[in-house]
């Protein structure tokens, strides 16, 4: 049997019993409360209320003239069910906004006025690490070390430096391991980036107009998570590049390479 099966049922409020005697009736097609309490391993539960359970979630109908239990086509009733099960889940889900903004109205309250978001879905990182390119008017100060999120080239990074925004970036020595990355650095130096080189970064970090901070808390690529720290009315002065992250070098020879380079990715 599948442990997923095992499991899946408590997703949509059934528990082991209910599982057990639903695949009873299954495999028999019509049964009653006296062959289940007989056969199934109940451990004492009331075979009679694990039927009516099931009956209630549309699995199974009761025989009224016999006092039986048929199944129901697992194909509709599970998937009705589900549907069901989803639809209280996006109740659920509708209520985040106003519950975020009760959130984020008791932090703006605080001492600190800014706001935190908590991010665990890979795709989302991403995104925001994208957003933070597309919103930057002015400077742009970034950690850069592996692992990476997102595909190996960085299409945005060009298209900030042409609207003339202050690039800054320490890379780790190790993201420079990759065949090609000296070649590429030199390129992104032409364009305008400022890089440094420290032998090792704590965390990865972007941050835009030392406004909006993007920081790695976690570096495991099956698990990543990240926060997001907003505060609109100060910077971040705190954050971004320095000397002090390590021996570093911020020239790079002029590039020979005719052809063009791709941006590292930073997230």
């Amino acid at each position: 049997m599948p442990r997923s099966e095992e499991t899946s049922f408590d997703v949509v409020g059934l528990g082991e019993d209910a599982r057990l005697v639903y695949r009873y009736v299954l495999a028999r097609g019509t049964v009653g409360a006296a062959e289940v309490a007989g056969d199934v391993p109940l451990g004492g539960v009331d075979a009679s209320a694990v039927l009516d359970e099931l009956r209630a979630a549309g699995l199974v109908n009761r025989v009224s003239e016999e006092d039986r239990y048929a199944a129901v086509d697992p194909r509709v009733a599970l998937r009705a069910l589900t549907d069901r099960t989803a639809a209280r889940l996006d109740r659920v889900r509708s209520t985040i906004p106003d519950l975020a903004d009760l959130f984020e109205d008791s932090a703006r309250s605080g001492a600190t006025g800014g706001r935190v978001h908590v991010l665990d879905d890979p795709a989302l990182i991403g995104t925001w690490y994208t957003r933070l390119e597309h919103e930057v008017t002015e400077e742009f100060l970034q950690f850069d070390r592996p692992p990476y999120l997102l595909a190996a080239e960085n299409p945005v990074e060009p298209l900030v430096l042409a609207r003339g925004v202050t690039w800054r970036v320490v890379y780790a020595a190790e993201s420079l391991e990759r065949p090609g990355a000296w070649a590429d650095l030199r390129h992104a130096a032409t364009l305008g980036e400022q890089a440094r080189i420290a032998h090792r970064l704590p965390t990865k970090l972007a941050v835009a107009d030392r406004r909006i901070a993007l920081v790695s808390t976690t570096l495991d690529l099956r698990r990543p998570t990240a926060l997001v720290v907003e505060d609109p009315r100060s910077s971040i002065s705190s954050a971004g590049p320095s000397r002090r992250c390590g021996p570093s070098r911020s020239r790079f020879p002029g590039r020979t390479r005719s052809t063009a380079p791709k941006f590292p990715a930073a997230v």
